[in-house]
C-alpha cells in the first residue's frame, strides 16, 4: 500500500473512527454476529479498552454475555490437594469462567498489526 502523507492521515482517522465505533458496539451486549465482525477493525489493545469499559457498565467482560460479573470473595483461591494458588483477580470481570475463557480466546484472535495498515479487502 503506497500513500502520501495525506491519504495515509486520513487513512488512519477514517480507521480510528470506524475502530472506536465498533468498541462501542461491543461496551454493551451484541451478537456473536456483530463480534466476529468487530474482529476485522480492533487490535488487542482495543479489546482491552472494551473490557475496562464492559467493567465500569457492570456488564461481563464477555462482549455477547449480558450478565453481570461474578463477585469473587478473595484475590487468591487455594486447591489444598493439589497444593496450588489461583490468582483470582482476572475473573473478577466475568460472570463464569466459561466467558472468560470465550474472551481470551476471541482477543487471541485478533490482528496486532494496526488497522490502518492492514488490507482491508482481505
Amino acid at each position: 500500500m503506497n500513500l502520501t502523507a495525506d491519504a495515509l492521515a486520513q487513512r488512519l482517522e477514517e480507521c480510528d473512527a470506524l475502530t472506536f465505533s465498533w468498541q462501542e458496539q461491543l461496551s454493551e451486549p451484541c451478537t456473536e454476529q456483530v463480534l466476529l465482525e468487530a474482529a476485522r477493525y480492533l487490535q488487542p489493545r482495543h479489546y482491552q479498552e472494551v473490557l475496562e469499559e464492559r467493567d465500569a457498565n457492570g456488564y461481563c467482560g464477555y462482549p455477547v454475555c449480558e450478565r453481570s460479573p461474578k463477585a469473587v470473595g478473595s484475590k487468591y483461591k487455594i486447591d489444598f490437594s493439589r497444593q496450588v494458588v489461583y490468582d483470582q483477580s482476572a475473573l473478577k470481570a466475568f460472570c463464569s469462567r466459561r466467558c472468560q475463557a470465550a474472551s481470551r480466546f476471541y482477543a487471541l484472535q485478533l490482528n496486532p498489526q494496526p488497522v490502518h495498515l492492514r488490507d482491508m479487502d482481505r
